[in-house]
């Protein structure tokens, strides 16, 4: 056997024999919040941080990379072949597994609330609310709110889209929408960058407090077990849970007291 084919056989066994030497597995991380404070910019956000700590966890085995994509395009990637795959900021109800059979959910990941935005000089009333009757309401482009889905499709509240929350809260300022929808989180993001925006405006709790999580495919158990004990070690990790506290309030911003 020539000398040259002898070295590239016992490579190939060491390789065997080694995984740790084997190419790590590619898990994408599909993202459908394209907006702050999960994504914030270019390789920016808590996405990218989230995926960066993921891959400093397991550099031999995963190799995690965030991939962008709509709601409607997600619901149809994760229910089909391909690749290896994580969705952050999950919660089992807004993908119809609040049995947690359908698919793998990790530990919680960071806790968030959601709030009914409206001026002060018009503000929405529980009572309002209620009867659904004449409202404008600013949602924004593919999100679905399942709360008011009933009273929009009777048209008792007309809709009106924008594409993201700084937009959104611009039309309610204006007075084109009487009332938007907003996280705890993005709202403490926004109130940092942008405090005009939340000028002369109040807030009303929408629901509880809900967790956002990350979940994966059912038939990957290994993959699953991995993000789990990924999890438990984040949270233990004192800069990592710094982080995650910055977005996690149970007020709302100091500008709209």
């Amino acid at each position: 056997m020539p000398a040259c084919l002898r070295i590239c056989l016992l490579l190939l066994l060491i390789g065997i024999a080694r995984p740790g030497y084997a190419a790590a597995q590619t898990v994408v991380v599909y993202n459908y919040y394209d907006l702050p404070p999960f994504i914030t910019g270019s390789g920016k956000g808590l996405t990218h941080a989230l995926t960066r700590r993921l891959n400093t966890v397991a550099p031999d085995r995963y190799r995690f990379q965030v991939v962008s994509l709509p709601r409607r395009r997600l619901d149809l990637q994760i229910n089909q072949p391909g690749p290896a795959w994580v969705v952050p900021w999950a919660n089992p109800a807004w993908f119809g597994d609040t049995g947690r059979q359908r698919y793998r959910w990790s530990p919680p990941l960071l806790r968030d609330h959601d709030w009914w935005l409206s001026r002060q000089n018009h503000p929405l009333t529980p009572e309002a609310l209620k009867s659904a009757s004449g409202l404008q309401f600013g949602g924004l482009l593919g999100h679905h709110y399942g709360d008011l889905d009933p009273a929009i499709d009777a048209e008792r509240i007309k809709r009106y889209d924008a594409l993201d929350y700084a937009s959104s809260l611009r039309m309610l300022q204006a007075g084109r929408v009487d009332f938007i929808s907003m996280p705890i989180s993005v709202m403490t993001w926004l109130q940092r960058r942008n405090p005009e925006l939340f000028n002369a405006i109040t807030a009303l709790p929408r629901g509880q407090p809900y967790e956002r999580h990350l979940f994966s495919a059912a038939s990957d158990p290994a993959l699953a077990d991995f993000i789990s004990t990924a999890m438990q070690r984040l949270a233990q990790n004192p800069s990592w849970q710094q982080e995650l506290q910055a977005y996690q309030r149970d007020d709302v911003p100091l500008a709209m007291q």
